[in-house]
């Protein structure tokens, strides 16, 4: 028996033992450290092979031994050609709950990022909504119909929201009213623009600062959401089937057609230059220091990183005194699950030198907040950049778009593009970002930016 092992890079402030086996959280909990120095984490529930295929079994060992042993004189059972005792009726008593956990630890032991685990788990609380609980509601005919039913309903809008009468709203009223945080709460303030006056208790916002906060809330999910919730419920009934846990999936329902997104746009070069100017000028932000912001900027633009690899990007993943400097990618961390190599400036390897000198491979290079974008926002308007224009909104994935589109349009072949950017499909990347000429982009990227 064993259980499922995933690995998580070691929090800030955590104090590593002597022979680095084991660390002390900045919370206090001990964890017992791998070869890399990245905590690791067991699942919940034991695992055994039987037949050659991993086979969950019960969170007590003592228990999943006794399971164990039955699967096992089951297994020679089949092998011998008589009919299993154990495997269907087993399996379609599980509770999918408990699945759904056991499917968690897998992708975390595959090394899939928290921030996927995140967003995967809420979309497979759908089955429970739609009233399936266990494998045997899954194999009933009419399991296809109710996920469909339930799928359609994400997109049917709640109550709009009315404010009550009065000229003035405290926080605790809004935060009630939209049902959120107050964290949440003074996120979607700064998205939109809200300051409000006062500070604490004596916060308020005016009627016309409420009014933008509720606006468009309850407007119920996209088809763009929706169809992720498919993917993700998809992938979920393969990883049953995979497990023997389910014979055959559900019918899913077709994808719905996506609305037209909102359209992003590029920052020229020199609007570039303008945000890393203002982020250096500017105070803190949401932990961030100027020159962080600055430098973070600058390695979005060139390397062409997504935000969920600059989250997990680590000192070590710097090659800083390579002839041409690079960041490597690890797999994990990106979106297509793409390992490369991204180039960057001398000048801006010279910057992230200075950053991250004195910390160790482990560390993160940076401590990117949740509200990035409202970070970014506040830079932008430092820099008299407007967000939205005729063209599209600028937003913290735009700095990837530029890159792109900088690159396409000084001559870099799509090809090397697609290759440094880890986009899949250079059918879509000559569609939106330029035309195929041959170059090589250490060269664009010049000697002193």
């Amino acid at each position: 028996m064993f259980k499922i092992k995933s690995f998580k890079p070691l929090p800030e402030g955590s104090v590593v033992a002597p022979g680095g086996k084991k660390a002390r959280l900045p919370g206090g909990k001990t964890v017992d450290l791998s070869k890399d120095g990245r905590v690791i984490y067991l699942s919940e529930s034991w695992y055994c092979k039987i037949g050659g295929k991993r086979t969950i079994l019960l969170p007590s060992r003592s228990d999943s031994k006794e399971l164990e042993a039955k699967l096992q004189a089951d297994a020679r059972r089949v092998d011998a050609g008589l009919p299993s005792e154990l495997a269907q009726k087993d399996a379609a008593s599980k509770s999918l709950a408990g699945l759904i956990n056991e499917y968690l630890a897998e992708l975390a032991g595959a090394g899939r990022a928290d921030s996927h685990l995140r967003t995967t788990k809420p979309r497979l609380s759908l089955l429970a909504d739609a009233g399936l609980k266990t494998v045997a509601d899954l194999q009933r005919t009419d399991a296809g119909e109710k996920i469909a039913k339930a799928l359609r309903a994400l997109a049917i809008p709640s109550e709009p929201l009315k404010l009550p009468k009065g000229d003035e709203f405290a926080p605790l009223q809004l935060r009630t009213l939209l049902g959120i945080s107050g964290t949440s709460l003074a996120k979607l303030a700064a998205a939109r623009g809200v300051a409000g006056a006062g500070k604490g208790k004596a916060k308020r916002y005016t009627r016309a600062e409420a009014e933008k906060l509720i606006a468009d809330r309850g407007g119920g999910k996209s088809n763009a959401t929706s169809n992720g919730y498919r993917i993700s419920l998809k992938s979920f009934f393969n990883w049953l089937v995979r497990n023997d846990l389910l014979a055959k999936a559900p019918r899913m329902p077709m994808p719905l057609k996506e609305q037209a997104r909102r359209p992003r746009r590029a920052l020229t070069k020199p609007e570039v230059e303008a945000l890393v100017a203002a982020a250096e000028a500017g105070g803190t932000i949401a932990g961030l220091e100027p020159e962080a912001r600055a430098v973070l900027y600058q390695v979005a633009f060139q390397s062409l990183l997504r935000a969920r690899a600059l989250r997990e990007l680590t000192v070590g993943d710097l090659h800083l005194a390579a002839a041409s400097p690079f960041i490597s990618v690890r797999s994990e961390t990106d979106k297509n699950g793409i390992a490369r190599r991204c180039s960057i400036s001398k000048a801006v390897a010279s910057r992230l030198k200075r950053l991250v000198k004195g910390r160790s491979s482990k560390e993160l290079v940076w401590q990117l907040p949740e509200s990035l974008a409202a970070v970014m926002r506040k830079d932008l308007k430092a820099a008299g950049i407007p967000f939205r224009n005729d063209s599209g909104v600028v937003d913290f994935h735009s700095l990837r778009h530029s890159g792109a589109s900088h690159f396409i349009a000084a001559g870099v072949s799509p090809l090397i593009v697609a290759k440094a950017g880890g986009w899949t499909s250079l059918t879509m990347l000559l569609k939106r970002y330029g035309h195929l000429t041959p170059d090589d982009i250490a060269s664009v990227l010049g000697p002193h930016w």
